[in-house]
Formats: C-alpha cells, structure tokens, sequence
C-alpha cells in the first residue's frame, strides 16, 4: 500500500471494503454517477444509488425510508460512506441514520464531500482497501483537485494539495529506492480512467510512492491519492516523475511506468467485461505496446498482421477526374443497371454461401445489402445525378457518400454503424462499374486481419481456416462484419483507434484478447507463449467438440433429441455430417432455382435430390419445396413487383398457383424417395385449403410417374412450415392432415410483431425469445403431440444457447441449424436434464418480455458447464 506511514498504515493493516450509498433528488443522477463511478473503478467497489420521489408530479425528492434500505442492502463491517447532492438529501442522509440499528449506525458515516467528484474519489479510494476514515477524507477533498487545476498558474495556491506531501522515503525508512521518468502517451492525460487504473495499480505494492509533473512542475503527489494526483494536471505529452520507496520500490516503479508507457488508446474503449474478469491492471502481457479497443468477439489469438483497405467513399476524392465532362444520360444510366445487374448476382450467390455455412441470420445482412441495391429513393437520387451530367461512378459515389454520412449522423450506435453498410454496397457497385479492382490481398497462415473497418462482405469471404482474429481501428461489435466474425468463431477487437493502423504493418506480429479488447503489438516471448498456448487450448476444445457431436444426441438424463442441419444447397452435406448432423431438416430448394435464366426440369432435380438421399441413407431428407418470391426472386417466373413482397405472392402460393411447374419439383421428389427417407416440407402454408390442394397435386403427380412407369414412392412424408400466426392458430386441425410440422421463427416471429427484421428502424421489435413468440411455439407443440406428430424448429432460435433450454423443455422433438452451430448445440442438449428445462420453460412462458427470459435462461445455466 503506498502512502506516508503515519497516514495508512492502521488503516491498511487487513484488507478492507467500504461501501457507498449515493443519495440525489433524481434517481437518474444518482443511477449516472453510480456508473461512472464503477468504470472508473471495474466494479471493485460496491456502490448503491438512491433517490427520486414515487409521486409521478413530484418525481425529484429524497426518502430517508430508502436511504436506510440502500445502506442496509450494501452494509459493510469495514464502514458506509453516504455522499448527498443537496439540500433535503442531507437531511434525509441524517434521518435515515436513525433509522438504522445502533451498532451499524456507529460504521456509517455522511459525507460533505461534492456528489460527482466525492463519489469518484471514494470510489477508487474504496476499490483499493482504504479505511472509512481514508475514503471520507477523499471525498471531501475532491472538489480541491478541480480548483487545483483551474487556479491560474502563478496562484501559489494551485500546489495546495501536492505541498502537502512529503518527501519520498521520509516514513519509510531506509528502504530500497528507485525512479523513473516516462512520457504519458494517453490521449486523456492522467486524468480520471488513467488516474484510477494507475492508483489500483500502485495500491498493490509494499512501498511509499510519488508523483512530480516534471513538464509543469507540479508536485509530487502521493500515489494512493486519487485527488493529489489529479492535482497534478497531467496531459498527454507530459513528463512525469514516478518515485518509490519501500520493499517493492523498483518492481513498482517498472510496472507503474509500463503502464503509463503502454496506457494508449483508451478512447473510443467499452469495458463489456463480464463480472471477474481480469481488468486492464491485471494484465501479464507486454509487448512494443498494449493498445485497448472494445472486446467484439471472445477469444485468444496469435498472429501476423494482414492490413486490408477499404475503397475510399469520399466526396473529396472524386473517383473519376473529368468532373466538368457532362456524360451521356443514357449511356450512364444503362452502365448502372448493368452494373446493378452484376452486383445483386453476387449478392445472391453470397446470400447462398452465408445461409448454408452460418445461418439465416448472417445471411439477411446481405438480404438487407439487395433490398438496397433495389430502394426506389436511392435509385432515384443517381438518377437525378446521372441526370445533371455525372457519370455512373460519381453519381454512385456522391449518392453512396450521402447516404452513408445520414446513417453517421444518427443518435443510435447502432445505426451509425450501418454506414459501413451502405460503403459495402457502394463498393460492390463502384467494382461492377469497373472503377476499381478489388484488393488482393495474401493471407498468411495464422493471420489476423487489421482495417479502419471490415466490410461485411470482406468478413464473409474470409478463409476462417487462416484468419485467426481480427482487429480494427474504429466501428463497434454490432457492425455486421463483427457479427459474421462471432458466427466463425474469429476473436476480434474493434475501436482500438487510430494508433492501431501506425503500429501494425503488414507482418507485424499481433496477441489479441476478444474477451477483453486488448491488443499487445510485437509481444514479448512469455505473451507469444501464453497466447499460442490458449490458442492451441481453444483448437483442441473444439476438435473435441466436434468429435463428441458424431454421437447421438442426449440430455444429461439420457433422453434422445434430434440435431439436425439446416442446408443450401446438396454440397453442404459432407460438411454437415462432419459436425454431427444426424439428419437434414431443412433443404432449401431455391439454389435450384435461382441465378438461372430457365428452371430446372424434372430430371434434374430428381438427380440432386437422389444424391443427397443416397449419402444419408436411412436417415431423414426434409425437402421444402421452392419458397420463391419475398427476398427470393426467380427471373423467368416473371413475378410482379408488390408493395410488400413479404406479405405478398410467395412460397406455396406461387407454387399452388403454377400447378404444372410444382408438379416437376413433387415428381422429383417422389423418384429420390426411392433412394432414401425424403420427407416433403411446405413453405409459408397459412390454411388447411392450401394443404388439401397440395395433397391432390401429389396425387396426380403419383398418377403421372405410374403411367410413365418410373421408379417413385408415393407415400412420402408430407410437412408443413408454421410460419404465420394463422397456421399457429390452426395447428391443431393441421396436425390432422399432415405427418410433421417445422416451425420457423424467423418469419413467425416477423409477422408476430409485424416488423421486417432487416429494417433497423423496427428490429428493436423482432425478439424471437418474446413470450409472444414462445407461448405459440408451445401452443404448435401440444397441439401436435396430442396427435403423435413430430416437430421440428429450423430457424436461427434453434442454435441459440439461451433458446435451446426453452425450446428442449418445451418438448421440441429436432432442432436444425446451420451446420457450423450444431457442436456446440449438442453440448448443451447434454449437459441439461430434461425436469430443469421444463421447469425453465414454463417459467420463460410467464415472462413478459424477451430480456426477461434472456435473464432468466442465464441465472438458470449459472451453475451449468458448457463450454
């Protein structure tokens, strides 16, 4: 513990914990200041907020009643320091001591100290064990490190807190000694965060220690005071001091001044650490430099930097030069449907590839890049532009620009984030118009991919094989391309700043830490061992999860649930009995059908088909016929342009409505059957009409091959998907005409809250884990277990760790995703008995809101061990 002798040496002989109540008339305040407080501290100091009056026309007030409450809720043996903004508060403050027993009355102490700045330093004076006599002191000495630095300089009062110390080593004796001077590098300065982190750091050491502002002479001060040392007016720039005296001289003095050396970057860092985990104080690594971001997608990676570019969008920087040159209209406008052309192909075909290899999920990101490429406003505005005289490449540019710099300009995070969105898109039609070639760019084995910011698209084609993490200097971990990172299981950290692009050039090595944004910049050799060794921890846990995921399926008490894939296209099958699918539950049959300019005859989407059923064998080929229409569309079919597609002619009513064109894709089905266990699913079925008009198109169908004398089976199982509230509503006399339903969520929850999940505007609505959505999963499950029918769920719910409980308590019979998902879903099935997720879900049904369940799922597998 630092400090003079005659200061803290009684007050820090155990270890202690003083807490703090913060009383204000507005609960909102106390609620701010509790927040910042705790940042600046990683929750090391346990803190109650109070305040607020429960009359909704008099909401600003105190009650000692709940001042009382809180100090009683945070009591410590070790002491409560209560600080109060004004007024009634330190009336109320005074009150409520009456109210407490008396031998806790006697540990609590009301405090004079300013609300902000007392809470700040009673904080990080309680965060490292100081008494309560220490902690009050602190408190109602903070304003004087305000005055300190706003005095003018030749003020001799602007020293009256650092004069007050003194000399190094004077209380401790004839110690061993050591100093040093180190540059701050820490775009705050020693300020608040840093000057935290650096007491917490100090606090650690058997020694006296101090601080001198060598640029403007301040000081010193000593370093277990949070107040003195922001006396001292520390910038970035600054030189200072760090001198030590005590048994730990020279090991303190090496640490403090590593940190201030390597303290960079904080800006633009979010501490999502979860409780426990170890903070930026308690970090072993060290390198050429540590940099901080935001924690993005968790894990331990090692690696050589690959930097990657994004093409630049910049109204400053026009890309084609000639801008006097008044281009041919027409000639502009038909470049750019042409290029539209070429750029919503390769949407499509990515939309294929994310579905099969992560998820429907990931792959509406993309859906939601062609809604734009097809937005009547923004073809509208490079129309207007190409109108004025520009070309192609500037009116894409200009609009792109425009659009990208509205979405910056939002008040939500998350919407700011969406302007890569809108870069990514105009990219991909800059390319198409030929402005610029795509950048090549080399993985290395082991790579960790460094940017200002990743594309979604980038992202999406990355070689996850070589791609080990990923860093960038700016964005969020909602930005898309982060998301797809998470899906591959690729660690990241995002929001490092811009020093992260000066210090990692191509080769440089790189250890970065997902789980706690940190990023150590040519690590030392105990950091490159401790980080391949995690590396190499998290390879092997995998392997051994995938292994695992080649048996059966069972809970922790021995019951037999079904882990199926999810498929988009017939090549993904060898992959999705690599990850231990033991059926397929949903194929999606639009791959067939799509990126073509003539549809698939009969012959060889039975040839497809019989493929896939021969690789399974005896095990399940759940077929879903062609769901065209919607964000699926098909050219040749000529469909009409709708308002609302969504809603729209779509799925089994374009096929109900082509008798002669389903008919081929039911007779195709019918001949594979002959080869292994095909199952028929029908898409976005909302009546029994549609059901019984199937059913006779199949029997016309068998009809057909048996005059042909064709090989076929005619007793296929036939499903339906319950994606509408009608089919919910119905389920019970569906389950009379069909063998199985599929449910899927994805669509079922979009037209239960009547929100398109890829319009940012409502997603905040689409909430799968909704007990709106799980009371009718739950509805669809009895109805068709009363009548012996299976269900299965094929939606991204179906591999979210916290849906899994529910959905097994429930009574799902298969679950089918993506086939990247399906270890890791299995290993939760198992560790879970069947009586706990019962109890979990009929508890989640009572919920009323999706956080709620969310919460409850999470207090529920606390005490659980999956990986």
């Amino acid at each position: 513990m630092t400090g003079s002798k005659d200061e803290t040496e009684d007050e820090t002989e155990d270890e202690t914990l003083v807490s703090i109540v913060l009383v204000s008339h507005s609960i909102e305040l106390s609620l701010a200041v509790k927040a910042l407080a705790e940042q600046q501290v990683q929750g090391r100091a346990v803190i109650a907020a109070v305040g607020g009056s429960e009359n909704p026309f008099q909401p600003f007030g105190t009650d000692p009643v709940a001042v009382a409450e809180a100090i009683d809720a945070v009591y410590s043996d070790d002491g409560v320091l209560v600080l109060m903004d004004l007024g009634s508060a330190v009336i109320s403050g005074q009150v409520a001591l009456d109210l407490l027993r008396p031998e806790r009355r006697a540990r609590v102490r009301i405090c004079s100290g300013p609300f902000v700045e007392g809470a700040m330093a009673a904080a990080v004076q309680a965060s490292i064990g100081m008494a309560l006599d220490a902690v009050a002191r602190e408190a109602e000495e903070a304003m004087q490190a305000k005055i300190a630095v706003l005095r003018p300089a030749d003020d001799s009062s602007s020293q009256l807190l650092s004069l007050e110390v003194p000399g190094v080593g004077e209380a401790a004796g004839t110690g061993r000694r050591a100093s040093a001077d180190v540059l701050v590098v820490n775009p705050a300065g020693l300020h608040f965060g840093p000057a935290a982190r650096f007491v917490q750091l100090a606090a650690q050491f058997q020694a006296e220690i101090c601080v001198t502002n060598l640029t403007t002479g301040a000081g010193p001060a000593l370093a277990n005071r949070l107040n003195r040392l922001l006396a001292l007016g520390i910038e970035k720039g600054h030189l200072i001091r760090i001198e030590a005296s005590g048994e730990d001289a020279e090991t303190a003095v090496d640490l403090l001044a590593r940190q201030v050396a390597h303290d960079v970057a904080r800006y633009g860092y979010v501490d999502s650490a979860q409780p426990g985990s170890p903070s930026p104080l308690e970090t072993e690594e060290n390198g050429a430099a540590l940099l901080w971001g935001q924690p993005a997608s968790p894990g331990m990676a090692i690696g050589s930097a690959v930097v990657l570019t994004a093409p630049h969008l910049s109204l400053d920087a026009p890309l084609d030069r000639r801008s006097t040159v008044h281009f041919n209209t027409q000639q502009e406008w038909a470049r750019l449907e042409a290029a539209l052309r070429s750029a919503r192909s390769q949407l499509e075909a990515l939309i294929a590839r994310v579905r099969s290899t992560f998820g429907e999920e990931q792959a509406l990101i993309f859906q939601a890049h062609l809604l734009l490429l097809e937005d009547q406003d923004f073809l509208a505005e490079i129309r207007t532009a190409i109108h004025g005289g520009a070309s192609a490449e500037q009116a894409t540019q200009l609009v792109v620009s425009q659009w990208a710099q509205r979405f910056r300009l939002m008040s939500g995070v998350i919407f700011q984030q969406r302007s890569v969105d809108i870069e990514d898109i105009g990219s991909r039609l800059l390319q198409a118009l030929g402005a610029y070639e795509p950048q090549a760019t080399e993985l290395l084995e082991r790579a960790i991919v460094v940017a200002e910011t990743l594309l979604p698209s980038q992202a999406a084609m990355l070689d996850h094989q070589r791609v080990v993490g990923i860093c960038t200097a700016s964005g969020g971990a909602m930005a898309h391309a982060i998301i797809l990172a998470r899906s591959m299981g690729i660690p990241a950290v995002v929001n490092a700043g811009p020093l992260l692009l000066e210090l990692a050039q191509p080769g440089t090595q790189l250890a970065i830490d997902g789980a706690r944004g940190l990023i150590v910049v040519e690590p030392d050799a105990s950091t490159q061992e401790m980080y391949a060794a995690a590396q190499l921890e998290a390879a092997s846990a995998r392997a051994a999860a995938w292994v695992q995921a080649q048996q059966r399926t069972r809970t922790a008490d021995g019951i037999h649930v079904e882990v199926a894939a999810n498929l988009g296209t017939v090549d993904d099958v060898k992959r999705a009995l690599e990850a231990g699918a033991e059926a397929i539950g949903l194929l999606r049959t639009e791959f067939l059908f799509q990126d073509r300019q003539t549809p698939p005859d009969e012959m060889e989407q039975a040839e497809l088909y019989s493929k896939l059923a021969r690789i399974m064998g005896d095990r399940r080929v759940v077929v879903r016929t062609f769901d065209i229409g919607g964000d699926k569309p098909a050219p040749y079919l000529h469909l009409p342009a709708e308002a609302n597609p969504f809603l729209g002619w779509r799925a089994i009513r374009v096929s109900l409505s082509m008798p002669e064109f389903f008919k081929a894709q039911l007779r195709a089905l019918m001949r594979a059957a002959v080869e292994g266990n095909i199952h028929i699913l029908l898409p976005m079925v909302s009546t029994m009409d549609e059901v019984l008009h199937v059913q006779a198109l199949l029997a016309t169908a068998a009809g057909e091959l048996k005059a042909a004398g064709a090989a076929f089976r005619a007793d296929l199982p036939v499903g339906v998907m319950i994606e509408t509230p009608a089919a919910v509503e119905m389920a019970d006399r569906l389950a009379g005409l069909v063998d199985f339903f599929s449910i899927g969520t994805n669509d079922l929850t979009q037209y239960t809250f009547a929100a398109d999940r890829t319009n940012e505007r409502v997603a905040n609505l689409y909430d799968p884990l909704h007990p709106a959505v799980l009371r009718q999963i739950d509805r669809v499950l009895r109805a068709a277990h009363f009548q012996k029918r299976w269900v299965g769920l094929c939606g991204e719910m179906a591999a979210d760790p916290l849906a899994i409980p529910i959905l097994l308590g429930l009574g799902l019979d298969e679950f089918s995703m993506a086939p990247v998902s399906i270890p890791a879903a299995k290993q939760i099935i198992g560790r879970l008995t069947m009586s706990l997720a019962r109890r979990l879900a009929q508890k989640a049904l009572q919920m009323n809101d999706g956080d709620s369940v969310r919460n409850l799922v999470r207090k529920t597998m606390e005490g659980i061990d999956v990986a």
